[in-house]
């Protein structure tokens, strides 16, 4: 029991000595990244939901409109991701910092590649053929693999403000 004690007084002195290098100023510049970051993540989950819901009964100009707006977040976040893609590079932040970082700059990558392979590409509102008809056949699988990867990245920008000492806490309106 005392060695799970003093360990554990390690870990939260580790964490306040990691909290102490940052300075506040570039904790705030991550941190107004990440929810800004967050923002454009949510903004994607809402109109992957509103794709999804009652996909197989709604007309086929329901489904184009929504895979228009879907579309339209998933350029945004891409936008976003590929804009912010530097500022989280290892040697970019405090040593603390620096696993979660090595996994966060991955997640930026993977959910780079999914927004275009599933959404940009493959939930595109045009194409030959009864667009629809593939959209609501190949929609479920394309926002599935989106979600996971929204998920992931969501883990991975919550571990990396956690090791820069903050909690990305919720926006009130």
């Amino acid at each position: 029991m005392l060695v799970g004690a003093v360990a554990l007084s390690l870990t939260l002195a580790s964490g306040a000595q990691a909290q102490a290098t940052v300075p506040d100023s570039l904790r705030a510049v991550y941190r107004d990244t990440l929810l800004e970051m967050r923002d454009a993540v949510t903004s994607v989950r809402g109109q992957v939901g509103r794709f999804r819901r009652d996909l197989q009964l709604v007309g086929a100009r329901t489904v184009v409109g929504r895979a228009e707006r879907l579309h339209g977040a998933c350029e945004g976040l891409r936008t976003r991701l590929t804009e912010s893609q530097g500022m989280f590079r290892p040697s970019h932040v405090p040593v603390a910092a620096r696993d979660a970082a090595r996994t966060m700059v991955q997640q930026t990558s993977e959910l780079h590649s999914a927004l275009r392979i599933h959404c940009t590409e493959g939930l595109a509102p045009t194409g030959a053929g009864a667009r629809a008809d593939s959209l609501k056949a190949w929609g479920p699988y394309h926002t599935s693999q989106l979600e996971r990867q929204l998920l992931a990245y969501g883990n991975a920008s919550a571990a990396l403000a956690k090791a820069m000492g903050f909690r990305l806490e919720p926006r009130r309106p």
